[in-house]
């Protein structure tokens, strides 16, 4: 008799503490069920995003479209539209570690600047000096200062 009584209230506790936590439960659970409406795409070229790259830089990547290796991204989950967004990252074979970099801190902490200039030790960078642009390396690279009425990012190496 004891132990019908007993898992009488092991089972009416247990279904009281299901039921109580089941809202907490779902609502940790995040929303996967949105499906895409649209895809949008991006592109970036050595970890910038062409629709802010500077003219001098996009028109190297149209005069030299030597691609060392593609990545493709694509998010999940659809913002409230429906709109999936898929990223298309490509690397060249002339960028090195240093033009990665700065491009990168650009990109992450630098979100205002649009079709800026680049500018390294104070020199703009030109059509004929964007191989030095994309030469740099990580280790030569000692500040990276953003001007943003003029909308230039200058680049010190010295």
């Amino acid at each position: 008799m004891r132990r019908g009584i007993m898992k009488y209230i092991v089972g009416v506790v247990g279904i009281v503490m299901l039921t109580s936590c089941a809202p907490q439960v779902v609502s940790l659970v995040p929303n996967y069920t949105r499906c895409c409406k649209k895809i949008a795409s991006k592109t970036y070229y050595d970890n910038m995003d062409m629709s802010r790259s500077p003219m001098v830089i996009d028109m190297y990547y149209k005069s030299n479209p030597r691609i060392r290796r593609i990545e493709y991204e694509q998010s999940n989950q659809a913002d409230a539209d429906g709109v999936c967004i898929k990223y298309e990252r490509r690397y060249t074979s002339k960028a090195k570690s240093g033009y990665l970099y700065v491009n990168k801190v650009i990109m992450d902490s630098l979100p205002e600047y649009h079709h800026f200039r680049y500018s390294i030790d104070g020199d703009v960078v030109t059509k004929k000096s964007c191989y030095k642009l994309l030469r740099l390396k990580k280790s030569s690279v000692k500040a990276i200062n953003g001007d943003s009425r003029n909308n230039v990012i200058d680049i010190r190496t010295k």
